[in-house]
C-alpha cells in the first residue's frame, strides 16, 4: 500500500518539507513566495480608502419588480384578464 503522506495539518505551505518564515527552501526551483509567518500581536489593520468611489445611483421602477409585473398583469383591462373574462362568458352561454 503507496503511503498516504501527511495528512494531518501542516505549518509550512504545501511541498515545502522544512522552511523558515521568510526564507524559501534551498534545492528547489522557486515556486511562488517565500513562506512568512504571522504574529497576529504585530498584526495592524488600516482604513481603506473610500473618497475615490462615487456609485451611481440606480431606481427602480414598479415594472423591474414581480409585484409590479403581476400588478399589470392582472389589471382591469389587462389582455390576460380581458381573455379570463371572455372565456368565462362562453362557458356560462353553454349551460
Amino acid at each position: 500500500m503507496a503511503d498516504p503522506g501527511n495528512i494531518g495539518l501542516i505549518n509550512t505551505a504545501p511541498g515545502v518539507l522544512n522552511a523558515t518564515p521568510g526564507t524559501s527552501q534551498t534545492g528547489l526551483p522557486p515556486s511562488g513566495a517565500p513562506v512568512t509567518g504571522y504574529t497576529p500581536a504585530s498584526g495592524t489593520a488600516t482604513n481603506a480608502n473610500t473618497t475615490t468611489y462615487n456609485p451611481n445611483a440606480y431606481q427602480v421602477t414598479p415594472e423591474q419588480t414581480v409585484a409590479g409585473q403581476i400588478k399589470n398583469i392582472i389589471a382591469s383591462g389587462s389582455p390576460l384578464m380581458e381573455q379570463a373574462e371572455a372565456n368565462a362568458k362562453n362557458l356560462m352561454n353553454q349551460r
